[in-house]
């Protein structure tokens, strides 16, 4: 039994939003919150903005066989074995190649991350998020983009460069 006043673990938090996901509810639950906003005017007028952001994880110290496994979705052996291993990895990330824009400097960098990406849909008028979509890292922001359109009212989207597309273009 928690303390009084202590906040859930973020185990308890994860377990829960799985479970929403297994059933399907986490758009109903979306929906059923957002029906009081709307009576109370949040409603989208001015369009949306839309936008991406990675989430690092730690990085893995695996080996090249373990790291191969994992990403053709395996578990290595070395993980079955040992439970305590297996709890201290976090296979479902992937690297992504992240550009390091330095302001001062003609030049570009690129650092990889072990990550996940969310890409988010606002409000432009409220700044409410109307849309989420977490995905490992490697998943190209435009492959998002359709998912998190919310009935657009306003007829305006703002968005990074990278979702742009003649596809997205003519969706719109």
């Amino acid at each position: 039994m928690k303390p009084e006043g202590r906040g859930r673990d973020t185990k308890t938090i994860w377990l829960f939003r799985e479970q929403l996901m297994e059933h399907n509810l986490i758009k109903e639950l979306h929906e059923e919150f957002d029906l009081p906003l709307q009576s109370k005017g949040f409603k989208i007028h001015k369009g949306q903005i839309i936008d991406a952001g990675i989430v690092d994880t730690p990085k893995l110290r695996n080996s090249r066989e373990e790291n191969a496994q994992i990403k053709a979705g395996d578990t290595p052996e070395r993980f079955k074995q040992n439970p305590h291993v297996q709890r201290q990895k976090d296979i479902d990330a992937r690297w992504a190649k992240k550009n390091n824009d330095n302001r001062y400097s003609y030049s570009y960098s690129y650092s990889y991350s072990y990550s996940y990406k969310n890409d988010i849909a606002v409000d432009a008028e409220h700044k409410l998020t109307r849309e989420l979509y977490v995905s490992s890292a490697e998943v190209h922001d435009s492959q998002a983009l359709l998912d998190m359109l919310s009935e657009n009212k306003g007829k305006g989207v703002w968005a990074g460069s990278a979702y742009w597309s003649k596809k997205f273009e003519l969706a719109l």
